[in-house]
């Protein structure tokens, strides 16, 4: 939505207009589709055991929360690369330092 309103503010013609789009897609999209294309066929040919897909929820929950509070009390600073990165590297230190403090329970039977 940003790229494309940045497009309609510069006032492009309409061919100018698609070859952007078309750029755009050529850089961004079609990488991300063939990255998820992969991820889908290997490691969909694998099913998360129950502590694993725990894990997945603990570190996207902290990625969430992380996120969700830059964007009410520092919503430029999403802008900055490097705090991107550390909010990142923050949300994966806090997962690993959780499963190392308590370790995933053996399933209940």
């Amino acid at each position: 939505m940003v790229y494309t309103r940045f497009l309609t503010l510069n006032e492009l013609g309409t061919a100018e207009y698609y070859f952007y789009l078309l750029l755009y897609n050529f850089v961004y999209i079609v990488p991300l589709m063939l990255i998820m294309t992969a991820f889908v066929f290997t490691l969909g040919q694998r099913k998360l055991q129950e502590h694993e897909g725990r894990i997945l929820k603990l570190l996207s929950g902290i990625m969430m929360l992380v996120l969700g509070m830059l964007l009410v009390f520092a919503p430029e600073a999403l802008s900055i690369i490097w705090i991107v990165i550390l909010m990142l590297a923050g949300s994966i230190s806090a997962t690993w330092v959780f499963v190392k403090i308590a370790p995933p329970r053996p399933p209940m039977v």
